[in-house]
C-alpha cells in the first residue's frame, strides 16, 4: 500500500512498506520510488511513496510466413516476435506509463514507456519485422524476419536472419521443379530447423513464462512450407507450414509467434500465401493495484499481485 501523504510517518511505517533490516536506517531505502538515490534523505521524502515493483513480459508481433511461387520456391516460416521479460523493475506511483502495441502479420513493436524524468528503470522493448520469405530461383535469397527469420527455398541453400531472437533454418531446393522447402522460423527459445529435401523445417520453440500464474509458452517460430510436407509450427503458437500445394497457417493471436510458410503452387494458382504472424502482448504484474488503465487490459490477481494483460495499446497509472 502507499504511505500517507500527510500526518505522522515513522521509520516503522517505512520498513513496513519497503522491508529492511533492524536497526532501521534510511540509507537502506535510497532510490525507492521517488526517494533520492544519494545524498541527504529524511522521513519526509517518503510521504506518498510505495514499494511498487513490477514484473513484465513484452512479446512483439510475429512475422508472417513467406509465400510460394510455381516451380521456384516454398516460403520460409515467419520468425517469432522479440521477447523480453524482467522482474522487480521499479515503477513510480502516480506516474502514467504508456503501453505501445504493434501488429502481427508483418511484425510490430511492443514496449512499455516511462515518461521523461521519471525515477523508473524501464528498458524492455521488443520489435519484430516481416517473416521469412522464399526467394525466386536464381535471385538473392530473401531475408527472414526479426526475432528469428524464416529460411528460403531456392535452387541453392538460403539462410534466414534474426533480430532479437534465434536464426531461421535454411531453405532447401534440389532442383527448380521439385523437392523445394522453406526453413522453419526462429522462436524465442530455439532456432528454426533446416528444411530437408521436400519437407519444410519446423519452427523453433517459444519461451515459457508464469507471469499470469500458470506457465504459458509464447513466441514460437512458423513452420516452413514444403513441396510434399510443411514443417510444424514451434511450440507457443507458431503456424504450420503448408505442404502439398497449400497455404501456410496463421499463428495464434497474442503469442507473437510466426506464421507458417506456404508451399508452391497452392491450389494450382501458381502462387501461395504464407500465414499471418500472431499479434503480441504486454503483461504487467505489480505489487499494488493500478489507479487507472486505458486500452481495456485483461485483469486478474495472482499470488497477491495485480496482473494486467494488454492486447492493444493503452496506458497504466499506479
Amino acid at each position: 500500500m502507499t504511505l500517507p501523504t500527510t500526518g505522522p510517518l515513522s521509520l516503522g511505517d517505512i520498513q513496513g512498506e519497503f522491508g529492511g533490516a533492524n536497526p532501521i536506517s534510511l540509507s537502506e531505502y535510497y532510490g525507492k520510488d521517488t526517494v533520492p538515490t544519494s545524498g541527504e534523505i529524511s522521513i519526509g521524502d517518503f510521504y506518498g511513496t510505495s514499494n511498487l515493483l513490477v514484473n513484465y513480459l513484452i512479446v512483439a508481433g510475429g512475422g508472417g510466413g513467406g509465400g510460394g511461387a510455381f516451380r521456384y520456391t516454398d516460403g520460409g516460416g515467419g520468425g517469432a516476435g522479440g521477447y523480453v521479460e524482467a522482474s522487480d523493475v521499479v515503477f513510480t506511483a502516480g506516474t502514467t506509463y504508456s503501453v505501445t502495441v504493434g501488429a502481427g502479420a508483418s511484425g510490430g513493436t511492443f514496449e512499455v514507456t516511462a515518461p521523461s524524468g521519471s525515477n523508473s528503470s524501464i528498458s524492455g522493448v521488443a520489435t519484430a519485422t516481416g517473416g521469412g520469405g522464399g526467394g525466386s530461383r536464381g535471385s538473392t535469397p530473401a531475408n527472414g524476419g526479426s526475432g528469428g527469420g524464416g529460411g528460403n527455398a531456392t535452387t541453392a541453400f538460403g539462410t534466414g536472419t534474426s533480430g532479437q531472437g534465434n536464426n531461421g533454418g535454411q531453405g532447401r531446393g534440389l532442383d527448380q521443379d521439385t523437392r523445394a522447402a522453406g526453413g522453419g522460423g526462429g522462436g524465442a527459445g530455439a532456432v528454426g530447423a533446416n528444411a530437408t529435401d521436400s519437407t519444410g523445417g519446423n519452427g523453433g520453440a517459444g519461451s515459457a513464462s508464469s507471469i499470469t500464474g500458470s506457465s504459458i509458452t509464447r513466441a514460437g517460430g512458423g513452420g516452413g512450407g514444403g513441396y510434399s510436407t510443411g514443417g510444424s509450427g514451434g511450440s507457443g503458437g507458431g503456424g504450420n507450414g503448408g505442404g502439398g500445394n497449400s497455404n501456410g497457417s496463421s499463428a495464434t493471436a497474442y503469442t507473437g509467434s510466426g506464421g507458417g510458410g506456404a508451399s508452391w503452387q497452392a491450389g494450382g494458382s501458381g502462387t501461395s500465401v504464407g500465414g499471418s504472424g500472431g499479434s503480441g502482448v504486454v503483461i504487467i504484474s505489480a505489487t499494488i493495484a493500478a489507479a487507472s488503465t486505458t486500452g481495456s487490459p485483461i485483469t486478474s490477481t495472482v499470488g497477491g499481485r495485480y496482473v494486467y494483460e494488454f492486447r492493444s495499446s493503452g496506458s497504466i497509472t499506479f
